[in-house]
């Protein structure tokens, strides 16, 4: 699943599109989720759907690990910060482990400030998130 384009460019149906893109890549037990620009306000709506729709298929896909890959995010806000707790959330009720792969400040900051980071399994890169132990 494909999604996105670059900041403040037209889709065919000339709607404004926010440069956010979301990436699913499964492979075995695990799906990655790639998430490349920025997760504000405006554009949280299509993470949360994509989430929904992910977490609603877990089971029959016999999916243990889903990893949320941040590592392309410049900027995430208060509306994102609240999306990876809703995520841990959905995915924990369908018995899978959710991974964040976040190492730049400008995503630990804020969610070591709000206390994130000791809720969340936050992960340096996408290997280690990937790792089994």
């Amino acid at each position: 699943m494909d999604a996105g384009a670059t900041p403040g460019t037209r889709a065919p149906d000339g709607s404004v599109r926010d440069g956010l893109t979301v990436r699913l890549v499964t492979s075995g037990r695990t799906v990655v989720m790639h998430v490349t620009g920025e997760i504000d306000m405006t554009s949280v709506a299509r993470l949360r759907d994509a989430t929904a729709d992910l977490a609603a298929g877990l089971a029959e896909r016999s999916v243990s690990l889903v990893v949320l890959d941040l590592s392309e995010v410049a900027y995430m806000g208060s509306a994102g910060m609240a999306w990876l707790v809703e995520s841990r959330q959905r995915v924990g009720e369908r018995n899978a482990a959710l991974r964040v792969v976040a190492s730049a400040p400008a995503l630990t900051r804020p969610l070591n400030a709000v206390g994130l980071l000791a809720v969340l399994d936050v992960r340096p890169t996408l290997a280690a998130a990937l790792d089994q132990n």
